[in-house]
């Protein structure tokens, strides 16, 4: 769970200058899950990356321990912000993320529209701007109605369960259920996830 003053919400302002808000409203200490997709989102809205991740001529950076970074915000001496190759991190990690959605499905023969409920579960999912994540390609381009965040799932599960032990029946089932895929070998997740690295995708059909 993120500590008080991480910077969770993040917009860029007309003139180019982010303005942020942190968690208790603390001195920002660091970025967030959340706030990290903001940024970058926010990034790509104003024109300030392009669809690799790369920032364009033109906008405001610093350079900070040796690499160019655009600042989110400076306190007791630290500055606070993303570069280039943190970019490049982020964007691998939601093209996994896309990619096992997108190949899971489509191994079960099935879309994203098939589907009429998305659970996200974990803090991230009950504080990420789903218009944001959906602007980065992460997550599908469905309506929001179609989104549930969950909060801690594993916790609120096992509570369920210590305090009626007949849902162990459901649970078992559910596992005899579950379609398993990994995707570390899986070739056309690797097939697949090169195009997500990209903002949104290199084939927009695929977030529908």
């Amino acid at each position: 769970m993120a500590k008080d003053g991480a910077i969770y919400r993040i917009e860029i302002d007309g003139q180019g200058r982010a303005q942020y808000r942190t968690i208790n409203n603390a001195s920002p200490c660091g970025i967030c899950g959340s706030g990290v997709i903001d940024l970058v989102a926010e990034l790509y809205r104003k024109g300030f990356i392009d669809q690799r991740g790369k920032f364009t001529e033109g906008t405001a950076l610093r350079t900070v321990n040796g690499e160019k970074t655009f600042v989110v915000a400076e306190t007791d001496g630290q500055v606070i912000g993303i570069n280039e190759r943190e970019i490049e991190n982020f964007l691998r990690s939601k093209a996994a993320m896309f990619t096992s959605l997108y190949v899971l499905t489509q191994s079960l023969g099935i879309g994203f529209k098939d589907i009429e409920r998305f659970y996200i579960a974990g803090a991230l999912g009950s504080g990420v701007k789903l218009k944001n994540a959906q602007l980065l390609g992460m997550l599908p381009r469905l309506s929001e109605d179609r989104f549930q965040p969950v909060g801690n799932s594993s916790i609120k599960g096992a509570e369920m369960l210590l305090l009626d032990a007949s849902l162990i029946n459901e649970v078992e089932h559910i596992h005899s259920i579950i379609t398993y895929r990994e995707m570390n070998t899986d070739n056309e997740f690797m097939r697949e996830f090169p195009s997500a690295r990209f903002i949104p995708h290199t084939d927009p059909e695929r977030l529908e």
